[in-house]
């Protein structure tokens, strides 16, 4: 593509003179004066071409920069970022999302939000599926039927858990498929930009395509460094409490669903010695001081997951949100510094 595009550039340069050429011959002013601003575009078009082979590329001066910005990223990062590993700011947010172990940048270890996230996911389903299942079971001990669908009311705030982190998995796994793209299909913007602005005709649109590129390989991943960093800044919810709460939780509701069931049968067999509004008031309190039990926990429970969960909505969905903002405004900046207008409709407002 650099060779093409310098072809290109080339070609316009010569096109140019000979307008030039043509108005000096002819005596037209009109002719003269364009032919020199194109010549003059064409010269731009090839500082501006070495500029941003010199900046962008793989080994360009605004690459270097940001990888050092970001530090030195382990060899297994680096090779499950691929075809974008050369632009580190962009491998580390793509890993940061989706990548499959936990990993060290300069003295701070990161774990992946799609570990953390399916992580909890793990828990909660298998907490979802035990206490739906115990909310099923029921059974009959002389003239006391004893059914325990008592227990799904658990089961309300535990899908909605899982529905809400099952959103934010996906749109994270979005994200990490857009940073990707955005790291094949740069280089190819810059030079079809680049190609673009070179025409009179379609030189506003490849100074437009010229600011984009540039708006995503540097503001874009810059911007979700600096969320990792916020995010990281503020103190780390207990996610192992959660799960060794959620771990408690299910095991309580089973000692709780067994204890009932080894009072009744012993209940059962002295059944003719008690009445049965005694043997209704023993299963009661048993399971009133059961019940108790459970409802506390599942309480800590329900606040942690809720914290947790907000966590997870502000760093997969509003930081990136303000991440698009910015983008967004650092693009329009850099159109008008390129000749060229960029309109992003209600996002003009910023």
């Amino acid at each position: 593509m650099f060779e093409i595009a310098v072809a290109i550039i080339a070609i316009m340069i010569s096109v140019g003179g000979i307008i030039y050429g043509f108005g000096y011959a002819m005596d037209n002013r009109r002719i003269k004066e364009f032919g020199l601003k194109e010549l003059t575009q064409s010269f731009i078009n090839g500082v501006i071409l070495f500029v941003l082979f010199a900046a962008f590329s793989q080994v360009g001066i605004v690459t270097q920069i940001i990888n050092q910005f970001v530090g030195a990223l382990p060899n297994n990062v680096l090779e499950f970022c691929g075809p974008i590993a050369y632009n580190y700011g962009l491998c580390l947010s793509y890993y940061y999302l989706v990548g499959i172990q936990p990993f060290s940048v300069g003295n701070t270890i990161l774990i992946p939000l799609s570990i953390q996230i399916m992580g909890i996911l793990s828990y909660l389903i298998s907490a979802y599926l035990i206490v739906g299942t115990l909310s099923t079971i029921g059974f009959s001990v002389i003239f006391i039927s004893i059914k325990f669908t008592a227990f799904s009311i658990f089961l309300g705030p535990l899908r909605l858990a899982i529905e809400t982190l099952s959103t934010t998995l996906i749109a994270l796994f979005l994200q990490a498929a857009i940073i990707n793209a955005i790291g094949i299909i740069i280089p190819l913007l810059l030079y079809i930009g680049l190609t673009l602005r070179t025409f009179y005709f379609s030189r506003r649109l490849g100074g437009a395509i010229l600011a984009l590129a540039i708006g995503l390989f540097v503001v874009f991943p810059l911007t979700y460094l600096m969320n990792i960093e916020i995010m990281n800044s503020i103190p780390a919810l207990p996610s192992g409490a959660l799960q060794s709460s959620m771990l408690n939780f299910t095991s309580s509701a089973m000692t709780f669903s067994f204890a009932i069931a080894s009072k009744a049968l012993p209940l059962s067999i002295i059944s003719n010695s008690i009445s049965n509004n005694e043997m209704g008031l023993i299963m009661l309190k048993s399971a009133v001081s059961g019940t108790e039990n459970l409802a506390g926990s599942f309480e800590y429970i329900i606040k942690l997951l809720m914290n947790i969960i907000a966590n997870f909505i502000l760093e997969v969905i509003i930081l990136p949100l303000l991440s698009i903002i910015l983008t967004i405004i650092s693009i329009r900046e850099l159109a008008r510094i390129l000749g060229s207008e960029i309109s992003f409709g209600r996002f003009d407002i910023f």
